[in-house]
């Protein structure tokens, strides 16, 4: 059983069409082409201002001090290509009680495409398979209609809403979801 703790190296995942790997300081250009995009970063509280910014937050160490992953963030690539288009984490790491919680983002010029399905969906599987967790949560906000459909595609079960609790760049507050897939109920494909 591995646990986030045995982890040697970061662990590259591949699908029928994607590579989800370490992100590389490399790639910050690719990665401020969505993160520094209002639309996209509609819903995540903002977009990014400025380059100088996302790598000084790109250069913040991924382990703690005993050398433990506290977050995996994989790049988004699509084959043969080795461009970020997006990028998937597994974060805020609940050791003591077995769950993280998976977020997402995708490149406008590559929504609409099933590579947010597909690349969460392996995320999802690395979260149950290899790192044996028990519980995976997300937090869309709820106006959000294409990541709350993403989520329930997956199997992602809608266990309650934060009403108004985000005053968002469009200056209203907004709703946001807590869904979740237990070890349980996830089912590999």
């Amino acid at each position: 059983m591995a646990k986030r703790e045995e982890l040697p190296a970061f662990p590259t995942l591949e699908t029928e069409r994607l590579v989800l790997r370490e992100i590389r300081l490399s790639d910050a250009g690719d990665i401020f082409a969505f993160a520094g995009d209002p639309e996209v970063q509609k819903w995540n509280g903002g977009p990014v201002e400025d380059i100088a910014t996302l790598r000084k937050d790109m250069e913040e160490n991924p382990r703690d001090a005993a050398g433990a992953w506290k977050t995996l963030q994989w790049g988004i690539t699509l084959r043969p290509d080795d461009t970020v288009i997006g990028g998937v984490s597994l974060h805020n790491w609940d050791k003591r009680h077995n769950r993280a919680e998976v977020g997402y983002t995708i490149a406008k010029a590559y929504w609409r495409q099933g590579i947010g399905t597909e690349a969460v969906r392996a995320v999802v599987r690395f979260a149950f398979e290899e790192l044996h967790l028990h519980r995976v949560e997300a937090f869309p906000t709820m106006d959000n209609t294409a990541s709350v459909r993403l989520l329930e595609k997956l199997g992602f079960t809608r266990e309650g809403t934060a009403r108004d609790v985000l005053l968002l760049d469009d200056g209203l507050y907004h709703s946001v979801g807590q869904y979740t897939m237990l070890e349980s109920e996830y089912r590999p494909g």
